[in-house]
């Protein structure tokens, strides 16, 4: 041991030190014994101590106490047990430590709660981010890892967790799959019994961003045809419009026009795509109120401004391309399109705006003649829609 510690402070790297090393030590016991026969046993151990002491850099332990407080106390440690146990049993112990802080990582993989960052179609971490906000009845949630067996029952409690403790309650749940590398089939089960938890709240399961390896897993284990493929997207963002445009303007309850309870499921057994569904907290049509319509309108309008942004950007990027010179043609073309889409996003933003002004003036609710919610663009582009409004309150 006191050998490595004098080359690693000689600034010895390669093999090759060994070997000479050896060579000067066989070179000692054959031929230079006597002269350091009478040396005391004091002046080797300071060799081995000042070599040791090189080995030992206090800024390497800053650094770790700065980025990873886990990895500090893990090397304190590491010290303590060399010191204790010597220098092999000390390693074997900080290996064992090590093992056990990575196995505690992977049982408790990260996860978040994800909200849309004001002014863009982005979803980030809402405890990371003060400018993100959650939309309304929708829980988006993102895990960092794969699901296996060590891991799948803490996914499970956190997503029940999150939508049970969640204010107002959640109607919807979107698994941003982006993290997952891979599911084994221990977490296919757990999957599955959550999907009929998820079932008897009548709350609508929603993914995005599903890897293909995770895809094909979901297929051979039943569990796609269960979630729908209708409900994978290729983006948060998409999904999150398909939520909005599903439950805009519904009371989110299970029951029929005709007062019937639905009860979750299509015939074929998988689950019902209604958008009308009671949510963690048993919500019905009864508890639905003007403040749920105001603020589901109001995640609207973010989404309508943050798409009207990207384009805008685009628009601005084109001109600088077009400043520079091309195609003439492919141009127009393109600006042509997006100058439409821009046009569209704002008569969005009016509709919503028209919309919420009903809210607020008792005009926006239910169609008399179908008993659906009458949708904010109909209302926009449909005057005699407008007659056909319920005096009773909105509902969402």
């Amino acid at each position: 041991q006191s050998r490595s510690f004098v080359q690693r402070d000689s600034g010895g790297k390669s093999n090759l030190v060994g070997l000479i090393c050896s060579a000067l030590v066989l070179i000692t016991l054959l031929f230079l014994t006597g002269l350091f026969e009478q040396l005391p046993l004091a002046v080797l151990s300071g060799i081995v101590i000042v070599a040791g002491l090189g080995l030992f850099d206090i800024r390497d332990f800053r650094t770790l106490w700065g980025v990873r407080r886990s990895e500090f106390w893990l090397g304190v440690t590491t010290v303590a047990a060399v010191l204790v146990l010597g220098m092999l049993g000390g390693i074997a112990f900080a290996i064992g430590l090590s093992l056990i802080v990575a196995l505690a990582r992977l049982v408790r993989p990260h996860t978040a709660e994800l909200g849309l960052v004001e002014g863009t179609d982005t979803y980030r971490d809402l405890d990371r981010h003060a400018n993100a906000h959650r939309i309304p009845g929708l829980l988006i949630y993102r895990v960092d890892d794969e699901l296996f067996f060590a891991n799948t029952t803490f996914f499970a409690s956190d997503v029940k967790h999150r939508l049970v403790t969640a204010d107002p309650p959640d109607h919807a749940l979107l698994i941003d799959a982006e993290g997952i590398s891979d599911i084994d089939t221990t977490a296919t089960q757990q999957l599955g019994e959550l999907f009929d938890e998820l079932d008897a709240a009548g709350i609508e399961g929603l993914w995005a961003r599903v890897r293909q390896p995770v895809l094909d897993m979901l297929d051979r284990s039943g569990l796609l045809g269960r979630i729908g493929e209708d409900h994978i997207f290729l983006e948060v963002d998409d999904a999150v419009s398909h939520y909005v445009a599903d439950h805009a303007g519904t009371g989110h309850d299970s029951t029929g026009q005709d007062g019937g309870e639905q009860d979750g499921r299509g015939q074929d057994g998988n689950r019902s795509r209604s958008p009308q569904t009671k949510g963690a907290h048993q919500m019905d049509a009864d508890s639905a109120t003007a403040d749920e319509a105001r603020s589901r309108l109001a995640a609207e309008r973010e989404l309508a401004e943050g798409r009207l942004r990207t384009l805008e950007h685009e628009r601005d990027q084109d001109g600088a391309i077009d400043s520079t010179g091309g195609d003439p043609g492919a141009d127009t073309t393109i600006a042509a399109t997006n100058l439409g889409a821009i046009e569209d996003a704002h008569k969005e933003i009016e509709e919503i705006d028209l919309a919420l002004r009903r809210v607020d003036d008792g005009t926006y609710g239910i169609d008399e003649v179908t008993g659906e919610p009458i949708d904010p663009a109909r209302l926009a582009a449909e005057p005699t829609a407008r007659m056909n409004v319920d005096t009773r309150p909105p509902l969402v």
